[in-house]
């Protein structure tokens, strides 16, 4: 499994995962870890990433089955929710309904904005994280052997920390994932950061 924080405001996009795979046991104790230096996080171009969450290898073989990376370059993200939801019922099939993962992507659109999206195999349904112009938008995807409200109220506690920079965010993300992975053995603390910053234009 794995722990992705995504957190989208008016001028950045920052994603912070962990580097562990492994195989888990049904109570969630690893039986074996596989790797600790997974990236679960690619930069695609200076504008767009893909990230994933969960089962990695199972997303993996999503977003290679489904073209994800060549909709994306080809054919810009970065257009309308509908014409992204269009595309992800043409790829439906390659999302099997026992597998367990999320696939976030995301960045900047060619109208200079920000955007990211979420796939959840198990609803096999395109979200879109939501944010304004003075509220932050957010997304936790701990794994489901932890209380996701649990990580909700410890990222509400370290925000205090934010002062509305990409790098105080990063200290947040990066406590965050580390005391996640103190209570999670499928976590690890080989952080890997994706930061976009969209220009601000008066």
């Amino acid at each position: 499994m794995s722990f992705v924080s995504i957190v989208i405001a008016n001028s950045f996009v920052s994603v912070m995962t962990d580097s562990r795979t492994s195989e888990l046991n049904s109570d969630g104790t690893i039986y074996r870890v596989k790797s600790e230096d997974y990236p679960k996080i690619f930069s695609l171009s200076d504008n767009a990433f893909i990230a994933m969450a969960g089962l990695v290898e199972d997303a993996q073989e999503f977003i290679e089955c489904s073209r994800l990376k060549q909709a994306i370059l080809e054919h810009g993200l970065l257009k309308e929710k509908y014409e992204i939801t269009k595309w992800l019922e043409s790829v439906r099939q390659h999302i099997i309904t026992d597998y367990n993962f999320k696939v976030f992507f995301g960045g900047l659109t060619i109208t200079n904005e920000l955007k990211v999206y979420i796939i959840n195999s198990k609803i096999k349904e395109l979200a879109e994280l939501e944010y304004s112009e003075n509220e932050i938008g957010y997304y936790l995807s701990p794994s489901q052997y932890i209380d996701k409200g649990w990580v909700e109220n410890l990222f509400k506690e370290l925000y205090r920390l934010y002062d509305g920079t990409p790098e105080t965010m990063k200290v947040v993300q990066e406590l965050l994932n580390d005391i996640v992975a103190n209570s999670d053995e499928s976590v690890n603390k080989n952080k890997r950061w994706f930061c976009l910053r969209r220009s601000l234009i008066n």
